[in-house]
């Protein structure tokens, strides 16, 4: 998940836990919408996301 994020463009600082299940990052909005941060964490097939 960790590479999936930080090979997005305009996302970074990317932490996540997988025993909590949860991942945080930072985003500049002007690079990337968030909507493309959750269809990029869809397309994995094994997570979901939310904001």
């Amino acid at each position: 998940m960790r590479q999936v994020l930080e090979g997005l463009a305009g996302v970074s600082d990317v932490k996540v836990s997988y025993k909590q299940n949860k991942a945080r990052l930072a985003y500049d909005p002007v690079r990337i919408a968030p909507r493309q941060i959750i269809d990029a964490i869809a397309r994995t097939g094994k997570f979901s996301a939310r904001i």
